[in-house]
């Protein structure tokens, strides 16, 4: 059963400051999830997570605030990759 602040409980399992995650940035590891092509699976659930992170706040300016955090490790050009095959 799905429930509102469900998200926002998983947005909190992740560190909020860079400084406290070695050497990379916290939504680095689920952008990396998207390029395991054999794991259709984690792929999926990879997406699913993402949109939930960002769809989650209702304050516009944390929205993109996260969308941006996903865009500096790398999505948009996963997205493209994954796309053209």
């Amino acid at each position: 059963m799905y429930q509102p602040q469900f998200p926002i409980l998983i947005l909190a399992c992740f560190p909020s400051r860079v400084g406290e995650m070695k050497g990379g940035e916290r939504f680095g590891p689920i952008v990396q999830g998207l390029l395991i092509r054999n794991n259709e699976q984690l792929r999926t659930n990879c997406v699913i997570l993402i949109n939930a992170i960002i769809t989650s706040p209702d304050d516009l300016d944390f929205r993109m605030h996260l969308r941006n955090e996903f865009m500096r490790v790398g999505l948009l050009d996963v997205l493209d990759v994954s796309l053209s095959y």
